[in-house]
């Protein structure tokens, strides 16, 4: 007997039941995910539905998220047609060019906070909103009846980004409770 098995002694875990990380035999808890290595069977099974519970939770979190970095990519594509309808409405005047570009760049940074907003969606729908705030205030600065200008769509676009960041930041907590990944 070279090896010796130790998988089917009680309370000898050397794998987490939970999330499968290797523990210490000495461990009551698993140093990852704080399953109860050895609990009772009716604690471990207490502690998985909680588990799946805020997994559940964070599925509607994440819905969430993903529609207010849906709204960063629709933010890229209003500032995209945007400077097409500036450039071609105004084609003859020697800005229409420069502000085709602008709003373009502007459409790329947007385009690009969305698709971080899979990795980090806290700080890219964070950005996001400073961002367009900031233009906003940008465009009030030089004409100030642009503040009022569409502001149905400002507040709808402003309220997303802001539901999405709260949700963001609850479902950050709730992962970081449970050491949800």
């Amino acid at each position: 007997m070279s090896d010796l098995d130790l998988s089917s002694v009680p309370g000898t875990a050397e794998e987490c039941k939970c999330c499968f990380e290797k523990t210490n035999l000495v461990d009551q808890f698993c140093q990852k995910c704080g399953f109860p290595l050895k609990g009772t069977n009716a604690e471990q099974q207490i502690f998985m539905y909680r588990r799946s519970f805020k997994k559940l939770e964070l599925n509607g979190y994440d819905k969430k998220i993903k529609s207010a970095g849906t709204t960063l990519y629709v933010l890229a594509g209003i500032f995209m047609l945007y400077g097409l309808v500036y450039f071609f409405a105004d084609s003859k005047s020697n800005t229409a060019s420069a502000m085709l570009i602008t709003y373009g760049l502007v459409a790329i940074i947007f385009l690009l906070l969305g698709a971080w907003s899979g990795k980090k969606p806290v700080a890219s729908i964070i950005s996001g909103m400073v961002l367009y705030i900031s233009l906003q205030l940008i465009s009030a600065v030089s004409d100030p009846t642009s503040l009022f200008k569409g502001i149905i769509l400002k507040i709808i676009i402003i309220s997303y980004l802001v539901k999405g960041l709260l949700s963001g930041l609850e479902a950050e907590k709730i992962k970081k409770q449970h050491n949800i990944e």
